[in-house]
């Protein structure tokens, strides 16, 4: 998180909707060994690259959590 000074000295928190492998996988209970191996085999979340840093969108993990398959316990 970084904060950035506004021009009239009120000071404004700002959030980056980008997480690192470490902090997606916390996000999505997986260690970060098992999100790179998805990212390797191309069957985890949307990531880009800034510069050499593979960085994850929320959004992008939302959307995958979401259409992952389902378990019920009800029969």
């Amino acid at each position: 998180m970084t904060k950035e000074k506004l021009s009239n000295d009120q000071t404004e928190l700002y959030v980056s909707p980008f997480m690192n492998t470490l902090s997606a996988a916390e996000y999505l209970l997986l260690s970060p060994k098992t999100l790179e191996k998805m990212r390797w085999h191309g069957n985890g979340p949307r990531y880009r690259k800034h510069a050499a840093i593979v960085v994850y969108h929320i959004d992008d993990l939302k959307t995958w959590s979401a259409s992952t398959q389902r378990n019920s316990t009800s029969e």
